[in-house]
């Protein structure tokens, strides 16, 4: 496993952790996919810019960044297959506040640990 691969691993466990606290039914996540451009991921459900979801196999579609970026692309879109698990609606302002809310101490976490 990556480094990369460890961090992003390690920002999904405090992911799943923090939505149990929020009250938030945790997705089981399929796949984690890094996409080349936003046609890829047409198909899928639009959280913000280069961050999408697909309800059908809890998957996560983000764009390419740098590893920060990245963490907080997969937190965004972790929190919206949540609130989607729990509402049964996508809450993009909420995943997106929830994901800026913990961001700084989930990523300096799983780089710390990594």
């Amino acid at each position: 496993m990556t480094n990369i691969e460890k961090v992003l691993s390690r920002a999904l466990r405090q992911a799943e952790q923090i939505s149990l606290r929020e009250g938030l039914e945790s997705p089981r996540i399929h796949a984690v996919v890094v996409i080349g451009n936003d046609e890829l991921a047409r198909e899928k459900l639009r959280v913000d810019d280069g961050i999408y979801v697909d309800i059908v196999s809890d998957s996560i579609f983000i764009a390419p960044g740098t590893l920060d970026n990245i963490v907080y692309r997969l937190l965004a879109g972790y929190f919206a297959l949540a609130l989607l698990n729990t509402f049964n609606k996508l809450d993009r302002e909420r995943a997106l506040l929830l994901a800026r809310r913990y961001f700084f101490k989930v990523f300096v976490d799983a780089v710390k640990e990594a």
